[in-house]
């Protein structure tokens, strides 16, 4: 008898424990609910942008989910994880994923030359600085994986993304693999877009600098020479099904439409009239008759192209932080571990991607494929550590991730140019409770 009320009681305790352990829990993030939605919420209070969506995950639970305003104001759509937006670049950590998978089942290494899959990139051309007011040389280096990787190969972007001198002015003129190219193409495929590219000088020699670039397009024509699939099909065959990505495509389905949010700009003029004037207006990077990308397609981008929701690329997130356990998409520790580690420092040091992003991006690395945020007030030659890893895209997306606190978090906007820069902030906050 005496046991069985000893047993009662450790019961009890543990239940009464239990509880009260999830009830601080609740309040806690409670609490930080409240600290960061006075980051987020003055984006929609001050007409700065129509709405968003936000969400934070630990352990593999949703701790915080924030939602302000409308994803598209015309048709009230109230954005919500299954709202489906254009993510431009965090298009790339899925292809670099995809990059992975064929350096495991193919007889292609990091190593291996772009020219031998696609002989028009031999002897490039280089005009160091984007000018061609350079002495036009040829290439010492062969194009390799690990350079595109890594934003490393000496191509560059159009003038109207992050592009270098004349080089990206020359993307530009030719509207070769801009943003829209996916959606309204002047040259036709993929594939003929890297015929107009192999002829272009680059800016750089392989493997010298980081100039942010259309590297992952590059890639993602590599990915269908060797797998023999359109790129799009191979993503959703290889990727997007096997992490439950069901809502991810390069052109949305008709029956999906009501969920495509609308992509907005700065508002080109203001008024002087009562209360907080509207910041911002409809997007007519496409032309007025498209409200969003994923209404047409040339081509799927390995660079900018992908739309999805938050719930969807919430489960890449998770099969990140949990190393793929549990997932019919299977790659080894070692792959993981060049997507989740600094790859770059050594050779670059910590402020590599300055040039292109500004002092927002000192004191951080790359992967394969992500970027790395590193703890403050480093200098060359010391022993790193990660705060977090991230990416985001052209239209005001963001994700970041902390492996070792199994933190991940994901914000939804559609707004270009990329302003709001939220993430830092919100894992500062994290940060004081985690």
């Amino acid at each position: 008898m005496r046991i069985e009320k000893l047993v009662s009681a450790l019961s009890l305790l543990c239940i009464t424990t239990l509880c009260w352990s999830a009830e601080t829990d609740k309040l806690e993030y409670h609490y930080l609910g409240e600290e960061i939605a006075s980051v987020v919420d003055p984006l929609v209070d001050e007409q700065l942008i129509p709405g968003f969506y936000l969400s934070i995950h630990k352990d593999g639970q949703k701790i915080i989910e924030r939602v302000r305003g409308y994803s598209d104001e015309e048709e009230e759509l109230v954005p919500s994880e299954n709202t489906l937006y254009s993510i431009a670049s965090m298009t790339k950590p899925l292809t670099a994923l995809a990059v992975f998978q064929l350096l495991e089942t193919t007889d292609l290494t990091l190593d291996s030359e772009l020219a031998e899959y696609i002989p028009e990139f031999s002897d490039m051309l280089v005009a160091d600085g984007g000018s061609y007011d350079s002495q036009l040389r040829v290439a010492e280096e062969p194009i390799t994986v690990r350079h595109l990787l890594t934003h490393t190969s000496g191509f560059t972007y159009s003038s109207d993304i992050t592009g270098v001198g004349d080089i990206a002015d020359t993307y530009n003129s030719l509207r070769l693999l801009t943003l829209e190219s996916n959606s309204i193409s002047r040259w036709g495929s993929l594939h003929d877009h890297l015929m107009k590219l192999s002829e272009l000088p680059l800016v750089a020699e392989p493997g010298t600098k980081f100039t942010y670039s259309v590297s992952y397009d590059v890639l993602s024509r590599l990915i269908e020479i060797i797998s023999g699939r359109e790129f799009g099909k191979y993503m959703e065959q290889e990727i997007f099904l096997k992490l439950g990505m069901t809502d991810t495509h390069f052109k949305v389905p008709e029956n999906k439409l009501a969920r495509l949010s609308r992509l907005y700009s700065p508002r080109t003029r203001t008024y002087q009239i009562p209360g907080k004037p509207v910041m911002y207006q409809e997007s007519d990077i496409l032309g007025k008759e498209d409200k969003n990308f994923g209404l047409t397609h040339s081509f799927s981008s390995g660079g900018t192209g992908l739309l999805t929701t938050a719930a969807d690329y919430s489960r890449f997130l998770a099969f990140l932080i949990d190393r793929g356990q549990g997932s019919r998409l299977k790659i080894s520790k070692d792959s993981f571990d060049l997507l989740l580690k600094d790859q770059t420092s050594a050779e670059f040091g910590i402020n590599m991607l300055t040039e292109s992003f500004g002092q927002q991006t000192k004191e951080t690395v790359l992967s394969y494929g992500l970027g790395i945020k590193l703890t403050e007030n480093l200098s060359s030659g010391s022993n790193f550590d990660h705060d977090y890893l991230f990416w985001s895209g052209a239209f005001n997306t963001h994700f970041w991730l902390d492996p070792e606190k199994k933190i991940f978090g994901i914000f939804m906007t559609q707004f270009t140019p990329t302003r709001y820069l939220v993430v830092e902030k919100i894992d500062d906050l994290l940060d004081n409770h985690f």
